[in-house]
């Protein structure tokens, strides 16, 4: 398999409740939204463990006047949160964590975290995760994956998989970013950060972290090797080939329309 791009910024939605949430986006994607949880956890709220159904449980829906689509938001969190709020802090002793002990990861995230998903299942289309104040883009996905929007930045020679460097750069720089910007936008975002889902920086998009975690995270392990893709765009001073930078931070200060 080869390595993908993976996005993730900060947001501005309303995750004080999942109706909450449900009415926010309907509102931001002018779509209807239908809510509840996707029966996907391995234990019951007893701590005990059971199959999951893998079914999905309606909350509610909210009506967007007019609209063409339905999104679907799940809850991740709603059986965690029903164990800890039963069991405090006696729910990691419970039968299915004390035999599962790899899964307390997940159970200790959720005590003082949100996290939901969005699909539009109609079109077949993942939008992504919401977990406290970051949003994991799958909508947007970078077609030619994480090397070559590397090379947008790094001097090339002679053609890349039928694609001259100005090709490469175009897309990067322009219609995949501006599409990017487009979404967050309307999240209420400001920021994003590229990371490689396969490399040294792929921990950042499969570990659960707010995004002030993420921006130190990169100051931290990644300060001479995170290229600010902005700044960049002021001097486009290209890096030697072959020389990628391991994680990329964007907030669109460049793109003016």
């Amino acid at each position: 398999m080869g390595h993908d791009v993976s996005t993730i910024g900060n947001h501005k939605l309303d995750t004080s409740s999942i109706e909450n949430l449900a009415k926010d986006l309907s509102v931001r994607f002018e779509a209807n939204v239908e809510y509840g949880i996707y029966d996907d956890v391995w234990f019951d709220w007893d701590g005990f463990e059971r199959e999951a159904s893998h079914e999905f449980t309606f909350f509610g829906t909210i009506i967007y006047p007019g609209a063409t689509k339905t999104l679907k938001l799940f809850d991740k969190f709603f059986q965690h949160h029903i164990v800890i709020n039963r069991y405090g802090k006696l729910a990691s002793r419970l039968p299915y964590f004390s035999k599962y002990k790899h899964n307390l990861v997940e159970l200790e995230d959720a005590i003082d975290s949100v996290c939901f998903e969005i699909y539009d299942y109609d079109n077949g289309i993942d939008f992504g995760t919401i977990y406290n104040n970051i949003f994991w883009d799958f909508l947007n996905h970078f077609d030619a994956r994480w090397w070559s929007f590397c090379r947008a930045f790094t001097v090339l020679n002679g053609v890349y998989e039928h694609k001259t460097w100005n090709e490469i750069y175009e897309s990067t720089m322009f219609q995949y970013r501006k599409d990017i910007r487009a979404l967050f936008m309307k999240i209420g975002g400001t920021e994003v950060v590229y990371v490689d889902n396969q490399g040294k920086s792929q921990y950042i998009s499969e570990t659960y972290m707010d995004w002030e975690m993420i921006v130190k995270e990169l100051d931290d392990n990644f300060k001479d090797t995170c290229l600010n893709v902005s700044e960049f765009m002021k001097k486009k001073r290209l890096l030697p080939e072959n020389e990628y930078p391991l994680a990329f931070y964007d907030d669109f200060a460049d793109l003016t329309d």
